[in-house]
């Protein structure tokens, strides 16, 4: 299946990114932007194939694992290149934490209970996520003729984020009780 080398080549991008967001410097931010996109465009490509192609447990397991390591490695490779204001490093680590409980609900219920796929807000979230970290990930610049930062804008993208993370996961844990219940 033609996921599984995409899903491998994601995750072996991680480690050129956490280097390229770590190095610091204008190449190195504009070159972890670019590697970060290639690796927002291999998990849309994923997720279009399953509607092509059905899906496999390990094809599943790697896309999965390649889109939670992604946050992991913007999130702490923005903090060690100096990332650490409050509200946008709080909206990071709420991002982080509700893939881990997603990925914890979707190993506990079958995925077809729950039915977490791309919705509504969920797919408001994906935007602002990608928008803020690809904003946060560039060089600082002045949006044109405005005087806010680039990074302003990136930060400002990813506290959105992270509120409608939290109003998804709301959403997924009232399904998902129901879902526990109905199995007991």
């Amino acid at each position: 299946m033609f996921s599984h080398p995409l899903a491998v080549a994601r995750l072996a991008l991680l480690v050129p990114l956490i280097w390229l967001l770590t190095e610091g410097g204008r190449f190195h931010y504009w070159a972890g932007l670019v590697v970060f996109l290639i690796c927002g465009l291999g998990s849309l490509i994923e997720g279009y194939l399953p509607r092509k192609t059905p899906p496999t447990r390990a094809g599943a397991m790697l896309d999965a694992m390649a889109e939670r390591l992604l946050t992991i490695v913007v999130v702490a490779g923005l903090i060690a290149s100096g990332m650490r204001s409050g509200l946008v490093l709080v909206a990071s680590l709420i991002l982080i934490a509700r893939d881990v409980v997603v990925a914890s609900i979707n190993e506990a219920l079958p995925q077809q209970q729950l039915d977490i796929r791309p919705a509504g807000l969920e797919k408001g979230r994906i935007a602002f996520q990608i928008l803020g970290f690809g904003f946060l990930i560039a060089p600082a610049f002045p949006l044109p003729d405005t005087m806010v930062s680039s990074r302003i804008l990136g930060g400002v993208a990813l506290i959105v984020a992270g509120i409608l993370a939290v109003i998804t996961l709301v959403g997924y844990g009232r399904r998902a009780a129901r879902a526990f219940k109905s199995q007991a």
